[in-house]
């Protein structure tokens, strides 16, 4: 089981006009960070999509996103965040991480910076021969 531990981030609206620093919960595996819909609206966070999720549970429910500023550290990401159920737990997600350039250290239970990788491995660019029935054009 992934070790989990709370970590305070500062949410805000887009505009940067208002924000609210909350303690969110890393390492719990979302993959969008999730924020209760009470908080957001208070926010000024809209939002412009839904997208269907599958719960802890194993349940799917269908859930609102929105834009959001998240900012930890000092790094600030524009981010997507799911408008959560009120007074549930928010949780920080790996969309927003990777977005910050940050990753979990999970045996020491801290966010720690990744570096950015341009490609994951080196990518050889061959040139595309015709098929063996098909003559060249």
């Amino acid at each position: 089981m992934p070790k989990t531990f709370t970590q305070s981030i500062e949410i805000g609206d887009i505009d940067g006009r208002s924000r609210e620093t909350i303690d969110a919960l890393a390492g719990a595996g979302a993959f969008f960070t999730a924020i209760p819909a009470d908080t957001l609206a208070r926010l000024g966070i809209t939002p412009f999509d839904k997208r269907a999720f599958i719960l802890p549970d194993g349940s799917r429910a269908e859930r609102k996103i929105g834009y959001a500023l998240a900012k930890i550290n000092g790094r600030e990401v524009r981010t997507i965040v799911t408008f959560g159920d009120e007074g549930a737990q928010p949780l920080l997600g790996k969309y927003t991480l990777e977005g910050l350039g940050l990753e979990i250290d999970e045996p020491n239970a801290q966010l720690v910076k990744k570096p950015y990788f341009f490609a994951a491995t080196p990518i050889a660019v061959a040139p595309i021969k015709p098929a063996a029935n098909q003559e060249a054009r």
